[in-house]
């Protein structure tokens, strides 16, 4: 996400810079009215803060941590443009004309960096809320993921095709066993990490026998897992 962060930085760069273009290079007189006045470096100066906080916030908002913050961040990349946006017009618009009052000016981007930044914080909360989801979920299914890449390494590794055959039947079982794991699963899976543990040294050792005893093992544990996994739920 610090490739969004950047760019929205060029943009707030670019928007900052119109801005000022816009205010200083019209007319600063109107129909006698001069825009430079005390009210006017009021405004120049709160619409420049307003500006200021929108980009130190937004880029805030902006970090992500992995690829699927980036994808849940969409949302304030949208929020965060049309502000700036929004921001740019009004404030380029009132603080250029010297016969409307720069006081609306400064009220209409004021309220349009709090509405941002209200908008932005119940973004990121329900980013981080859908993130920590995912996380507990992406932890909770790691023990079958790394169980199935390592019976299947050893499938890859069997010396012969009747050893093959039993490690296949072994990689089918915990391929579509429950993958959500739970606290009351611990001592069974430790069981079947240990029953793995001793079908790698079959292997290893061309043992078809005791490669064929150890599978049948692991099959029914992880059966017992699946059941044990209903009732947790």
């Amino acid at each position: 996400m610090k490739k969004s962060a950047l760019v929205y930085s060029l943009v707030w760069t670019l928007c900052i810079a119109l801005f000022n273009l816009v205010v200083f290079i019209t007319p600063h007189e109107i129909n006698g009215v001069d825009k430079f006045d005390a009210t006017f470096w009021v405004g120049y100066i709160f619409i420049t803060v307003a500006f200021l906080c929108h980009l130190v916030w937004s880029i805030i908002a902006l970090q992500a941590e992995n690829r699927k913050r980036v994808f849940y961040n969409i949302p304030l990349i949208t929020i965060s443009y049309s502000g700036l946006v929004t921001m740019l017009i009004f404030g380029s618009i009132f603080m250029a004309i010297p016969t409307f009052p720069e006081w609306v000016g400064i009220i209409v981007c004021v309220f349009v960096l709090v509405f941002n930044l209200i908008s932005i914080a119940k973004a990121a909360a329900a980013i981080e809320i859908i993130s920590s989801v995912d996380e507990k979920t992406e932890s909770q299914t790691d023990y079958i993921k790394s169980l199935t890449a390592n019976i299947q390494t050893l499938s890859a590794t069997s010396a012969t095709e009747e050893i093959r055959k039993e490690i296949n039947s072994v990689y089918e079982a915990v391929r579509y066993s429950d993958p959500v794991s739970h606290p009351s699963l611990s001592k069974i899976e430790l069981q079947i990490t240990i029953e793995v543990n001793a079908l790698s040294d079959a292997v290893k050792n061309e043992d078809a026998e005791l490669t064929k005893e150890i599978s049948k093992s692991i099959i029914a544990l992880v059966e017992q897992r699946n059941i044990e996994c209903r009732a947790a739920k």
